[in-house]
């Protein structure tokens, strides 16, 4: 049985595509340890995209190949799709084949990805509240 616990930095697959290819997966990562939400024990995770010169793009935090092994190419955090999801959804969905848990982020590239959250103009006052909540 395949195990993944939530934590800042911890990696995972999941289906997130385009309507266009729904089944098409990017990878999550997780920014907060598990926090109680409305009574749920859930965490922050933001997803990496493509960047692209001719589409806008956030440039709050870019990653480039060597930041990751999946990131194969430049690419963004998607600040603006941030989820707040219970954790346990997160742990059954690796352990289901669902998701698919990778390697973490290592602390500095996890710092990044926090700093571009502190700063990007994209991130819901929801998410900010939730993330100022779950670390402190």
């Amino acid at each position: 049985m395949l195990m993944f616990l939530p934590y800042p930095g911890a990696c995972l697959l999941m289906p997130s595509g385009p309507a266009d290819d729904p089944g098409r997966n990017h990878l999550f990562v997780v920014l907060t340890p598990p926090h109680s939400s409305d009574d749920v024990l859930s965490v922050l995770t933001v997803s990496l995209s493509t960047w692209h010169d001719d589409r806008p793009c956030d440039d709050s935090c870019v990653l480039d190949v060597g930041d990751h092994p999946f990131v194969r190419h430049r690419s963004f955090i998607r600040y603006n799709r941030a989820r707040i999801s219970p954790a346990q959804v997160l742990i059954d969905g690796v352990q289901k084949g669902d998701f698919r848990g990778k390697q973490s982020l290592d602390v500095d590239a996890l710092q990044r990805v926090i700093d571009g959250l502190n700063r990007s103009p994209d991130v819901t006052p929801r998410v900010a509240r939730f993330y100022r909540s779950a670390v402190p």
